[in-house]
């Protein structure tokens, strides 16, 4: 078709941190290329239309240069992938948008969007799409580039999942639910972006990208928001189901002739962000062996109670740098009252498995998620993972998600210290508190934590095992320094 469909994130504002666009829910560390937006881009591209992706962040790019970019670029339709802590700065960048280029039409996909569509509808050529946007996306653009932006036309009024402005209202259109065979997806369009731009400190290694083998996961937690996609597909299919989406995978065939691609491509590590990627030995070994027949390192999220010894066998045999663990508490009455359906006994087993077949454990631990948490089952948690010989942590507060059970509760029973959610960055703000344990006491224990874990000899002398380039190293530290940074302020 020739016309030009530009995927933008825009420029962060002076005084900002770019949000980290993929989990979404806080700023970015390091840069990763949003996995999302990359299959949305393969599915326009595949359409025959001309893709570009612009991340004005990872470009370093001001106000000014992002005025400069739309002064002469020629897009008739951007596309932005929204979360709740980007929101605001999105709507800014609308703004100018919309000042330089009053006939583009902008569409937004992601989880914000989905969340609060009337916030985006900001005139006549905005358009939101909810939940999963790869096969909608297709045919709103078709529908608008033939109608040249000027009207919505009649077929819209049925496309599943959109929100648009018509004669001064705004209208949803109802979901159809999610997409069932994820194989029908073209592969991600990673020839879009410089993968030298990006970097993970999990890897040692590089250029690295991101991958998604499968879509939702099974368990109830209360607070959970898993990647951003997958909030944004079960907000969505919530508002007409009443239920958490169900899980989609992708076959094990498709999944491995992608990583040949990715070898091709000249990646050296790849991120699996599943929001549960252990969906039984036989296909987990297969998706491992492909990883090390590329002789790719590689990296996933799981359940512990997933976790097999032959699954442990085979990664540590596949060159798996990494394993994300969703731990949250060794508390057994946390664990139970946010729904957590792994116990203290079957983390602590997966965690000496992956140990036993060397694999790096990260563990997830989130404080806040229950009102019977105390300072001492924290401080036990941190503990007892430094004694099970976890080579990470990431700590952070359970803020309660729109969309989720823990707001519900959090709404009930006041614990809102503003009245209801607002964005914030979850590793570092606490958005409401509890009778006996305040936002001040969320502070200390979070800057403890972090010290308490990651100021130790043993945590420096790993990291430095893991690094095999100095760029990689140089990149590291700094990014290790920046985390720590705000501990001490």
């Amino acid at each position: 078709m020739g016309d030009l469909v530009t995927f933008l994130t825009p420029y962060v504002p002076a005084g900002h941190r770019p949000v980290e666009r993929i989990f979404g829910c806080n700023y970015g560390l390091y840069p990763m290329p949003n996995i999302f937006v990359l299959y949305a881009a393969s599915s326009m591209e595949t359409a025959g239309f001309d893709v570009r992706i612009v991340d004005a962040p990872i470009e370093n790019w001001t106000e000014s240069d992002f005025i400069e970019y739309l002064k002469k670029d020629r897009s008739i339709v951007y596309v932005i992938y929204s979360t709740l802590l980007a929101r605001e700065m999105d709507l800014e960048a609308h703004k100018l948008i919309r000042s330089l280029r009053p006939d583009a039409i902008i569409i937004y996909i992601g989880p914000a969007p989905t969340d609060n569509p009337n916030l985006y509808l900001c005139d006549r050529l905005s358009y939101v799409l909810r939940g999963e946007p790869e096969l909608a996306l297709v045919d709103l653009v078709k529908s608008l580039v033939e109608n040249e932006g000027k009207k919505v036309p009649g077929t819209l009024e049925t496309l599943p999942g959109l929100s648009y402005r018509r004669n001064g209202e705004i209208r949803n259109n109802p979901s159809t639910g999610v997409i069932e065979n994820l194989d029908i997806l073209p592969h991600p369009a990673r020839h879009l972006v410089n993968p030298s731009k990006y970097f993970s400190p999990k890897f040692g290694v590089s250029p690295v990208t991101v991958m998604l083998t499968s879509r939702g996961c099974t368990a109830k937690c209360i607070y959970c928001v898993p990647c951003s996609l997958s909030f944004a597909r079960e907000l969505e299919y919530k508002k007409t189901f009443s239920k958490k989406p169900p899980v989609r995978m992708r076959s094990a065939e498709n999944i491995i002739e992608e990583i040949d691609l990715i070898s091709k491509a000249g990646y050296k590590g790849v991120s699996v962000i599943d929001d549960q990627f252990f969906w039984g030995e036989e296909r987990t070994v297969r998706i491992a062996d492909a990883f090390r027949m590329n002789n790719l390192a590689w990296g996933c999220l799981g359940r512990a109670n997933m976790i097999t010894e032959n699954i442990a066998i085979a990664l540590g045999k596949s060159n798996c740098r990494y394993v994300d663990l969703g731990v949250e508490s060794l508390d057994p009455k946390v664990l139970e009252y946010v729904k957590k359906g792994v116990t203290v006994e079957e983390t602590e087993n997966a965690i000496k498995l992956l140990k036993k077949y060397r694999v790096f454990v990260k563990a997830n631990i989130l404080i806040g998620s229950s009102p019977l948490e105390t300072k001492e089952s924290i401080r036990h948690t941190i503990n007892r993972a430094i004694e099970l010989g976890v080579d990470s942590i990431m700590v952070g507060a359970t803020n309660p998600f729109p969309g989720t059970e823990f707001h519900e509760l959090a709404r009930i029973n006041g614990w809102f210290v503003k009245g209801d959610y607002y964005p914030t960055d979850s590793q570092r703000e606490w958005v409401m508190e509890y009778p006996d344990f305040s936002r001040k006491d969320m502070d200390e224990m979070l800057r403890w934590a972090n010290r308490r874990f990651f100021l130790r000899p043993a945590f420096f002398i790993r990291q430095i095992h893991r690094l095999r380039n100095p760029s990689d190293f140089i990149r590291t530290v700094r990014t290790f320094f920046h985390k720590l940074r705000w501990t001490w302020q």
